[in-house]
């Protein structure tokens, strides 16, 4: 069996975070790719846009570590301060089993 290529492994990993929070009953919608898109995520930063009944939240999908620091920065300048409005990012382990992911960072709306 030949090793999964980058690409598809974050595909996967944003189809199990789909999964995970249309669970949690927020509706999901994941970035479209095109190999002519300047940006592959939205703004620059998220990999879903996750719409709640009292919150919206922008997510950012990783696999087996965290955000680096400029990408940090950035998300922390990123967007209104309101309650309604949360960051967070989630990190998948390569053969971790489940929708759930191992790590799931929720950031203070008026910050990190």
């Amino acid at each position: 069996m030949s090793p999964i290529n980058a690409y598809a492994k974050g595909g996967r990993n944003q189809r199990r975070a789909k999964r995970y929070y249309e669970s949690e009953g927020y509706e999901v919608e994941i970035v479209r790719y095109s190999k002519w898109a300047k940006n592959k995520d939205y703004f620059g930063l998220w990999d879903l846009i996750v719409v709640g009944e009292h919150d919206i939240r922008f997510v950012q999908v990783k696999t087996n570590a965290k955000p680096n620091k400029e990408w940090m920065e950035k998300a922390e300048k990123w967007g209104p301060k309101k309650s309604w409005c949360i960051k967070e990012y989630i990190v998948y382990r390569d053969y971790w089993k489940g929708d759930s992911p191992t790590v799931r960072v929720t950031f203070s709306p008026t910050g990190f």
